[in-house]
C-alpha cells in the first residue's frame, strides 16, 4: 500500500482522489501503478511544502517512488455556453415571477379609493414600496427556485459540499443597494409629511371632539354649533383640531388617508383637502372601551354653495 496526496478542496479537509484524478494516472503510469491507485484506501496529511504545490495547481500523485501530476478539474468560464445558459434561465425565471406579483399588486385593491390630495401623495409611497418589493421580490424567488431546481441534492446524498469562499463585491453590493433603497424610501416619506403638513391661509376650521362612544364637530369660524355629521366643501383645506374628553381616540376617514389621535388635554392637528364629492365613514382607529366597534360618524363632501347653505341651516 503507498501513500499518496489527494486533492484537497479547502486547506485542512483530507478526501478521496476524484475519478479524473484516477483516470489521469491510468493513462501516465503503468498498469500496475494504475491498479493500485485505484484500490488506495488511506491517505497521509499534505506535508507543508506539498500543500504550495497543491495551492499552486502543482498537485503531485506519489505512488512507490514515482510522481504522478494530477491535472485541475475543467474551469468553466463566465463566458462559456452553460453560464450563458444558467443566466437566461434564471432571468426568465425573474421576470415570470415579477409579472406574477405585478399583477396580484394592480388587480387587487389593497387600498381604498383616495379622496383627498393627502392620501394621494400617501399612496405614491405605497406604490414606491410596492414596486421595490416586486423586484426584490422577483430576484430572490429566482435564485430560490433556479437554485432548487438546478442544484438539487440527490436523496442518498449526505456529503458536504465544497467550502466556497465569500464573494466581497457581492456582500458590499447586497448591502449596499438595500441600504440606499431604504434611505430613498425615508427621503420620500419625509417630503410627503411635510407637504401633508402645510396648512394654507384659507383652511376652513374643523374641531373635531371625541367622547365614548360618539364624534361631535364644531366649525369654530361659521358659528356657535355641533353637530354629530362630518360635512365639508370639496377642494378646500380643512384643519382638524382633534380633542378627547375621556379616553384616547383616533379620528380616521379611510378615503382621506389621514389619521390622528385624539388625547386628553392635549390638542393635536391635521390636515385634509377633499378631492371629490360623496359620502365617507368617519371611525374611531383606537381601543377605546366596550363600544369602540360602534364608534361611527358620518361624513359628507359637498360642493362650496351646499356648504354654504348647511352653513346657514345649521345656524338657523
Amino acid at each position: 500500500m503507498c501513500a499518496c496526496e489527494a486533492w484537497l478542496w479547502g486547506v485542512t479537509d483530507l478526501v478521496s482522489v476524484p475519478e479524473p484524478a484516477v483516470a489521469a494516472t491510468a493513462k501516465t503510469s503503468t498498469p500496475s501503478d494504475a491498479s493500485r491507485a485505484e484500490t488506495i484506501v488511506a491517505f497521509r496529511f499534505i506535508e507543508l511544502d506539498l500543500l504550495v504545490e497543491l495551492i499552486l495547481g502543482r498537485l503531485l500523485f506519489d505512488c512507490d517512488g514515482e510522481t504522478v501530476r494530477f491535472p485541475r478539474p475543467p474551469t468553466v468560464g463566465v463566458g462559456s455556453a452553460p453560464v450563458r445558459k444558467g443566466i437566461v434561465q434564471l432571468v426568465a425565471i425573474g421576470i415570470v415571477i415579477g409579472v406574477a406579483v405585478t399583477l396580484v399588486a394592480v388587480l387587487f385593491q389593497w387600498l381604498p379609493t383616495s379622496a383627498s390630495e393627502e392620501f394621494d401623495r400617501i399612496q405614491d409611497i405605497y406604490w414606491f414600496a410596492t414596486w421595490m418589493s416586486v423586484v426584490i421580490f422577483a430576484i430572490v424567488g429566482a435564485v430560490v427556485v433556479f437554485s432548487v431546481w438546478k442544484w438539487r441534492v440527490p436523496p442518498d446524498d449526505d456529503a458536504d459540499g465544497p467550502p466556497i469562499h465569500g464573494h466581497t463585491g457581492l456582500e458590499i453590493a447586497w448591502t449596499a443597494v438595500p441600504a440606499i433603497l431604504v434611505i430613498a424610501l425615508g427621503i420620500v416619506s419625509a417630503i410627503v409629511m411635510s407637504e401633508n403638513g402645510q396648512a394654507k391661509d384659507n383652511a376652513l376650521q374643523v374641531r373635531a371632539i371625541g367622547q365614548q362612544f360618539a364624534w361631535k364637530f364644531e366649525y369654530p369660524d361659521h358659528g356657535d354649533f355641533s353637530t354629530g355629521e362630518l360635512v365639508l366643501p370639496v377642494n378646500q383645506q380643512a384643519q382638524f383640531t382633534m380633542q378627547a374628553v375621556d379616553v384616547i381616540h383616533s379620528f380616521w376617514v379611510p378615503s382621506f388617508g389621514q389619521k390622528m389621535d385624539a388625547v386628553p388635554g392635549i390638542e393635536t392637528t391635521i390636515l385634509v383637502t377633499p378631492t371629490r364629492t360623496g359620502a365617507f365613514a368617519v371611525v374611531c382607529a383606537e381601543l377605546c372601551g366596550l363600544g369602540h366597534a360602534t364608534m361611527r360618524a358620518k361624513a359628507r363632501v359637498v360642493t362650496e354653495d351646499e356648504f354654504a347653505a348647511w352653513i346657514e341651516e345649521q345656524n338657523a
